[in-house]
């Protein structure tokens, strides 16, 4: 099985249609900065070319993602090419997914860039002239083991970080209630 990457379909182009609309409304510093990007849709086929759909074609660190976003690096960005290159699983990126999925995936996914400054808050930029673009940390990363938090409880790091992310984002985030923002 091989990983297989699709960057000139309608689904392709539709992503990059959602993409703009996204860093036009939330991500300001991004549009300011004509910042380009380049999506694909990454699918896992078997030696015949068959899409298998059992394997995720996206992982990190060994767990499924419904994306991968990297920067591109500079000796690429002087040949043109797009500043950022977002990949998205094919097998989930699908007609069926609601536009709101689809638009929440790919805002998470911006939201990981920022742009680079220097100590003065200036930006920061390449031999292009293009913003050197940086993947910032999430808010969150919640990783463990279930059967470690019921053998030690509250002296889990699994519980401690359970307790935390309620504390700072659970309103947020387990409210059943919660409307999207853009609605």
């Amino acid at each position: 099985m091989s990983v297989a990457f699709e960057f000139d379909t309608d689904l392709a182009q539709e992503a990059k249609r959602f993409a703009a609309d996204v860093v036009g409304r939330w991500h300001p510093d991004l549009k300011e900065h004509e910042v380009t990007f380049t999506i694909g849709l990454a699918y896992n086929r078997d030696k015949d070319g068959q899409l298998v759909e059992d394997e995720p074609p996206l992982k990190d660190d060994q767990r499924a993602v419904y994306f991968k976003i990297s920067t591109t690096p500079t000796v690429q960005r002087a040949d043109h090419r797009a500043d950022v290159q977002i990949l998205l699983d094919g097998h989930h990126w699908t007609e069926q997914l609601p536009d709101a999925d689809k638009i929440a995936i790919l805002d998470c996914a911006i939201s990981f860039l920022e742009v680079r400054l220097d100590k003065d808050k200036v930006i920061i930029t390449d031999p292009q002239g293009r913003p050197k673009l940086g993947i910032k940390a999430a808010d969150w990363d919640l990783r463990g083991f279930e059967a470690v938090a019921r053998r030690h409880g509250e002296h889990s790091i699994e519980v401690q970080q359970g307790r935390k992310f309620q504390e700072r984002f659970g309103q947020v985030v387990l409210a059943a209630e919660a409307a999207p923002l853009f609605a």
